[in-house]
This record gives C-alpha cells, sequence and structure tokens, in this order.
C-alpha cells in the first residue's frame, strides 16, 4: 500500500486566516510530483495559504507548479536564514539540529 501524504503537518490560524504547512524531508531535491500530492489540501482544508518546508531544496519542476497553484516553498538555506535571524540564547542549537540535512 501506497503511503499517504498527511493532508497538514501543521494548521495555522490568525485573525481568521488558515495556512497550512507541509514538512517535507528528503536525501535529494523535492520533486513537482511531491508538491503535487499536496497543492490540494489548502482547498480541502480552507485555508487562505499553503507552505511547503523542506530539509533540501526543490527541483526546477517543483518550483514552477508552486508557483503555478500560488504554493510558498521554503527550502534548507530558507530556514536556516529564518534560524540565524532569531536572537537564540548563546550556545542554543537545538532547533537547527532539528531541522540539519540529512
Amino acid at each position: 500500500m501506497k503511503k499517504q501524504t498527511p493532508i497538514a503537518d501543521l494548521i495555522l490560524r490568525k485573525k481568521g486566516s488558515k495556512v497550512v504547512v507541509h514538512i517535507m524531508t528528503s536525501h535529494k531535491s523535492i520533486s513537482a510530483d511531491k508538491i503535487t500530492e499536496v497543492k490540494d489540501n489548502r482547498h480541502k482544508l480552507k485555508a487562505q495559504k499553503t507552505i511547503i518546508v523542506s530539509n533540501n531544496n526543490f527541483t526546477e519542476e517543483a518550483k514552477k507548479v508552486a508557483k503555478a497553484y500560488r504554493l510558498t516553498l521554503m527550502d534548507y538555506e530558507t530556514v536556516e536564514a529564518m534560524i540565524d535571524a532569531i536572537k537564540a540564547p548563546k550556545g542554543s542549537t537545538a532547533l537547527l539540529y532539528a531541522f540539519a540535512p540529512f
């Protein structure tokens, strides 16, 4: 039996707005097929936005599919930059290690 992608890994709500977040981990770049698997979940959950977060990069085709469906992609470099922007207590690396690439 094929493993199904969950409808969402995280659902964020703020002031009546809903955002669906999918976490994708992989040893290689995330393909367009993976993006296509989750593209309809925003509508199923009546959300306004979908964000796909990966511990790797996305293929060029995946980026095109995401753009066509107005999905936000966050690759490892984006997440790492966000972590760097957070003023974490000195010596605190738990969040970075939790999302480090393989």
